[in-house]
């Protein structure tokens, strides 16, 4: 599915930069010496061979090979719509690149014949016809690549091998294990999945708790924890605990199967405006074929009744030549039909600008309905947020460590999380402590973690030197048997309250501080709303998030509209819910993979 688009987008530009080859020198000689009278007349006055001036003999060299060896394709293609009768595009490009070059041809012959006959060359037209319709056909392909390129990271995010597990019916123990192959793994499979791997179906998790990225394909900055009867979703990671899970859906009918297949239908449709063109087109070329057949006969006619004056046929010439000046250039003209081509190159131009600046345009549809968009539902996460979870706050509640310690002890226990809250906590440690002793602070290092203990949606415990760190939530502590002070308490709920995620911090048994870690909004996403709102069109906002955080973030950027508590999956029923109420939805949503609908617009 791939390769050949790569196939085509390289052979497609290697035709073009060889007819590059051909119509540099042939516009240079034929469109701007010719007009240079001094450089013409000398060029027409010198004969590279018997009969044919120099200017003629070299337009020649550079006009045939492409003519019938990068045009040859168009002769191929309008003898198959010819076989089907039809009268495609490439019929005329080939009659009118042929008529070109051949009325060139026949000019030289005559002026070989009756020297007094001024040549007319028109081998320029045919090359660089040839040329701008390669050209035209090259970015075609380089709008598909673009696709095919958003495709490929689709791909790349399925597991390739699968462990099978073979289960005892009675007692449900692991009799056996072994890797397959994803694509042998069929519906009731049941899967083994450690941390760092990658799900490799949809599937139902049967044993064993952890946390799931799911950012790849739903925006999630954070891992959602998973237990015994969860949905997970295939190409998505397994971060922390080992599980069991049962393949529900495999194949093509997984929820990456289905937006690849999504991505694929968009890159094959047309806009119904398209269709329009591509129907006028169809009787357009028999049309024009018969307007240069009637331009040719009229003037022949005028030129033999003497209707047209003498002087105004070229010297040396005759009746037939003097008509073929006038019906060659409506198919010419005609050649590059700006009804067949603009379309199409139009569409083709504004998904490739999108494509250029992180948007994947869904299709010609969406690209035709953008300008009667009457609602934005954007996603929240990685959308008007950064999808980075990020230190907002911290504080110590206790004397018996210092706030460089506290950074030394939670930045060495986040040291090798993989968890994003970890990976936060760690990074916002080391610029506290780099910060400290830019200060002339004594040197601290950050240890690693001795005998880490990971509880999935709670949080975790090890030791760093001879203290033992406990970082989590309030029902880590509870199990722990720490106590969270009443200060404590109050400083956190109302970050909580504002969408932010809170850990306390224990050392040594005695909760000592706590972190906040959010995912910032996005220093566009203000204007951005404002801006739309202004335009006078209704701004929501869609996300997984309880309603209390949501409607937190919401505040912060100015959306009043929510759908909150929404799984990635009936997402696309909110959109159906606002287009049931007559709106045209265009729905936002960025994701982690480049390219992958960062802009979705749906029709309604």
């Amino acid at each position: 599915m791939v390769k050949p688009n790569k196939t085509n987008l390289i052979k497609r530009g290697r035709d073009f930069l060889i007819s590059l080859v051909f119509a540099i020198p042939t516009a240079i000689l034929g469109m701007i010496l010719e007009n240079i009278p001094d450089v013409a007349d000398r060029m027409r006055a010198t004969e590279a061979v018997p009969g044919f001036p120099v200017d003629a003999f070299i337009l020649f060299l550079l006009a045939t090979p492409a003519q019938f060896w990068l045009g040859w394709k168009f002769y191929i293609s309008a003898a198959r719509g010819l076989r089907h009768f039809t009268a495609n595009m490439d019929l005329l490009v080939a009659l009118g690149t042929s008529a070109a070059y051949f009325l060139s041809i026949a000019t030289i012959l005559v002026h070989a014949v009756n020297p007094d006959f001024e040549v007319q060359l028109y081998f320029d037209s045919s090359v660089l016809l040839i040329t701008f319709i390669l050209f035209g056909r090259l970015l075609s392909n380089v709008a598909k690549g673009k696709t095919a390129d958003a495709i490929t990271k689709l791909l790349a995010l399925q597991a390739d091998t699968a462990v099978l597990l073979q289960l005892d019916e009675q007692t449900g123990k692991v009799l056996e294990e072994r890797e397959i192959d994803v694509n042998l793994v069929q519906k009731g499979d049941v899967l083994k999945i450690v941390p760092g791997e990658q799900i490799p179906a949809d599937g139902e998790i049967v044993f064993g708790v952890t946390s799931i990225d799911q950012s790849m394909l739903t925006g999630e900055a954070v891992p959602v924890a998973k237990g015994v009867g969860d949905e997970v979703i295939g190409g998505t990671i397994n971060r922390e605990g080992t599980v069991h899970m049962r393949a529900t859906r495999v194949g093509a009918e997984t929820a990456l199967a289905r937006i690849v297949q999504l991505v694929e239908e968009a890159q094959n449709e047309k806009a119904p405006i398209q269709a329009v063109a591509d129907l006028i087109s169809r009787f357009f070329v028999p049309a024009i074929i018969l307007l240069s057949g009637l331009t040719f006969a009229l003037w022949l006619i005028l030129t033999l009744t003497d209707v047209v004056p003498s002087d105004w046929v070229p010297s040396g010439s005759n009746a037939f030549l003097f008509a073929c000046l006038f019906g060659i250039p409506v198919i010419v003209i005609a050649c590059p039909c700006s009804l067949a081509l603009a379309t199409p190159t139009a569409v083709m131009v504004g998904t490739g600008v999108g494509a250029r600046n992180g948007i994947l345009i869904k299709g010609g549809v969406a690209l035709e309905l953008a300008h009667k968009v009457s609602a934005v539902i954007f996603d929240k996460t990685g959308t008007l947020t950064s999808g980075h979870p990020s230190v907002t706050d911290f504080r110590l509640f206790v004397d018996t460590v210092d706030e460089l310690e506290f950074f030394r002890l939670i930045g060495s226990a986040e040291s090798g999380s993989e968890h994003p809250l970890g990976k936060a906590i760690h990074e916002f440690s080391k610029e506290k402590i780099s910060g400290a002793q830019a200060e002339a602070v004594d040197v601290v290092k950050l240890e690693t973690p001795q005998d880490f203990v990971a509880e999935p949606g709670k949080g975790m415990s090890c030791g760093i030197g001879e203290r033992k760190v406990l970082i989590g939530n309030r029902l880590w502590m509870e199990e722990n048997d720490l106590e969270v002070m009443e200060e404590m308490d109050r400083f956190i709920s109302p970050l909580e309250e504002e969408g932010q995620t809170c850990v306390i911090v224990a050392v040594d048994g005695e909760a000592v501080g706590s972190v906040s870690i959010a995912d910032t909004l996005k220093p566009e996403a203000v204007r951005v709303v404002k801006k739309l709102r202004k335009m006078k069109i209704e701004v929501w906002m869609v996300t997984g998030d309880n309603r209390k955080t949501a409607e937190a973030i919401a505040s912060q950027v100015g959306i009043t509209n929510i759908f909150a508590e929404v799984l990635p999956s009936n997402k696309a029923t909110k959109v159906k819910e606002l287009q049931g109420k007559g709106h045209v939805v265009a729905m936002v949503v960025c994701q982690r993979i480049p390219s992958l609908f960062h802009s979705l617009s749906i029709p309604g």
